[in-house]
């Protein structure tokens, strides 16, 4: 029960007992003071009229038979003016029945109300005990005593008229049991506490923060310093075996400076949950914005997984975290977060993409290269991408990584088609060409390279430019297309033999370091060779090449590239080498290759090494070149 409850409840007890000894006592009246009666009546129905104890209906009742009660007072006054004993006695009977009737609703005692000198001294106890336990500081203690004198001055002047009317009961009642409530609020049930013990409670957190690296040594010297006077101020009070009401609140205050000296010098403690919340957020969105690759996302999901498993550990075993516990955790996290770091290419400088588009615009609409109308395309998708970056900004001031991706592929794109209409198209001659080449989306590559001789048909007339391609087939093509002198030495790889059609293909492209076989020492010709595998030979071919990775951006796949193969693509997709039909705008690095596809990627090396064959565009949409 709450504690209105149970005042009520007291309340209908102290009726019953009053209502049961009405019944069993001798009814004695008074007739000497009738219209003191008659005012004590007309107030007990007042009182309950405004506790809601009775309805208007029963007030105008009891009132209908006090009025009764004075006309047959008036009646026996008519005839001299007096009342002789008898008639007395019979307007006492009644008004003492009118008023135990009244006792049903309320005892016609003026004792103290049930409950109140009981609630002010739980709540008096409450305060001193929380001046005395450190549970509270000294403000709270003084603001909780000025509302207790408070409510002690209010009970004084309902107490004015010699008693407590239900209503007032029920306000101090209300009024004792918020300040209870506030107590608890502020630092719960206090339980006594020895002054030594609150002092060897805060040498033991304080030496806790130090060792854990909250608390430089001179600060925690400093703190110390503080207690032991604490300690001693305590020890020459208690000389007389006692506190008093002074003595404690002059300690309260020097915890009270002690706790704020101690808050101000000891390092927050991190908080793991955010940190382990936006690190989820990170993940999350370099894995959306194509930045992280797929078993990069998994590993470090599974390092926070483990973390978050540690703390539960230390949660279970230690009852909770300990100041230790908690940054041990945070390392922990900032290492997941270094991780991520090191796992991120950087981002795209859209700022440098913006300022270079806009000045190939303004050069070649100089020039005369592009049409007028070329430039008011131009333009006006520049406009729209600024629009969508500007909207990307406007709603939180800044720019997320899958923002900054969005508009670096828009700005390539553009960028791309720039050069597509700067480019002049090259009709390259392809008479002569494989029959099966003809139509074919890499026709141009294989004829010019055909006619080279870089790259050979088969006996039958054909090319079959979407079979894929052996390991020695790529190596005899490399050979013929980046020059490679002849090797010093047959290769050393045990499933090579001397008389291997591609033996010496693979001997020149193993001595100039574009190719290495496999752990076992095997070199496996046979096998097909990936688009990434043969990306990384071609890019070891490269001069001065650029291995920043944040050029694969531009690519919608570009973080599905194998970590070994990382550097080499990279440095291809800057020098514009990469080749991919129909799809310009992928690597495809775990795909096999075919004949076209080493034909492209071939072509295109070669014409980045400075060999002077016609521009092809076929598949370069995504590299702008």
């Amino acid at each position: 029960m709450n504690s209105n409850e149970l005042l009520s409840l007291s309340v209908d007890l102290d009726k019953l007992q009053q209502n049961v000894h009405a019944k069993t006592k001798p009814v004695t009246v008074d007739g000497s003071n009738t219209e003191s009666k008659k005012t004590e009546i007309n107030r007990r129905v007042k009182d309950l009229m405004a506790s809601g104890k009775i309805t208007l209906a029963e007030a105008n009742t009891f009132g209908q038979e006090l009025s009764r009660i004075e006309a047959q007072e008036t009646a026996f006054k008519n005839n001299d003016g007096k009342l002789d004993t008898n008639e007395s006695l019979t307007l006492a009977i009644e008004l003492e029945k009118l008023s135990t009737a009244l006792d049903r609703y309320q005892p016609s005692s003026a004792a103290n109300p049930p409950g109140i000198d009981q609630r002010q001294q739980e709540v008096e106890k409450l305060i001193t005990d929380a001046l005395y336990s450190g549970k509270l500081n000294s403000q709270q203690v003084m603001d909780l005593k000025q509302e207790f004198d408070r409510i002690a001055s209010l009970e004084s002047t309902f107490r004015m008229d010699g008693s407590l009317s239900d209503t007032e009961t029920l306000t101090l009642a209300r009024d004792l049991d918020s300040l209870k409530a506030k107590i608890e609020l502020y630092g719960g049930t206090p339980s006594l506490q020895s002054i030594s013990q609150r002092i060897a409670d805060a040498k033991k957190r304080l030496n806790a923060s130090e060792g854990a690296g909250r608390l430089n040594p001179a600060a925690a010297q400093e703190l110390r310093t503080q207690l032991d006077r604490i300690d001693a101020r305590n020890r020459y009070f208690m000389q007389d075996g006692r506190l008093d009401e002074n003595e404690a609140t002059t300690l309260a205050g020097d915890f009270d400076s002690f706790r704020i000296n101690f808050d101000r010098a000891v390092t927050p403690l991190p908080d793991i949950s955010s940190t382990r919340k936006q690190l989820e957020g990170r993940i999350a969105e370099a894995l959306g914005s194509g930045r992280l690759r797929a078993e990069d996302a998994n590993a470090l999901k599974a390092d926070l997984a483990r973390i978050n498993g540690l703390e539960a550990t230390f949660k279970s075993s230690e009852g909770g975290l300990s100041d230790q516990a908690t940054i041990a955790l945070s390392k922990e996290y900032d290492a997941v977060a270094a991780r991520i770091d090191k796992s991120l290419p950087p981002l795209p400088d859209i700022a440098a993409k913006e300022k270079t588009i806009q000045s190939r615009i303004e050069e070649a609409s100089r020039t005369g290269a592009i049409t007028e109308d070329n430039r008011r395309d131009f333009n006006h998708e520049f406009d729209r991408i600024k629009d969508v970056e500007n909207a990307f900004r406007s709603s939180d001031n800044g720019l997320s990584d899958w923002e900054v991706m969005t508009v670096a592929r828009d700005l390539d794109r553009l960028d791309a088609e720039i050069s597509r209409t700067l480019t002049k198209p090259v009709k390259v001659d392809t008479t002569g060409g494989a029959a099966d080449t003809r139509g074919h989306w890499a026709e141009q590559y294989i004829a010019l390279l055909q006619k080279r001789g870089t790259i050979g048909g088969f006996p039958d007339g054909t090319f079959k430019p979407n079979d894929y391609i052996t390991r020695a087939q790529f190596a005899a093509i490399a050979t013929r297309a980046l020059n490679l002198p002849p090797a010093g030495r047959p290769a050393n790889f045990k499933d090579v033999p001397a008389k291997y059609w591609g033996a010496n293909a693979i001997s020149q492209v193993s001595d100039a370091g574009l190719v290495t076989g496999f752990p076992d020492g095997s070199f496996r010709p046979e096998d097909k060779i990936t688009r990434a595998q043969a990306l990384v030979i071609l890019a070891k071919a490269l001069q001065n090449p650029n291995a920043d990775t944040a050029g694969l951006g531009r690519y919608k796949d570009g973080n599905t590239v194998p970590t070994w193969a990382l550097p080499s693509v990279a440095k291809a997709a800057n020098a514009n080498i990469i080749v991919s039909y129909p799809d310009s705008e992928s690597i495809k690095p775990n795909e096999l290759a075919t004949r076209a596809d080493v034909a492209a990627l071939t072509y295109q090396t070669m014409s980045n090494l400075g060999e002077k064959l016609p521009a092809i565009r076929v598949g370069l949409e995504a590299s702008g070149k």
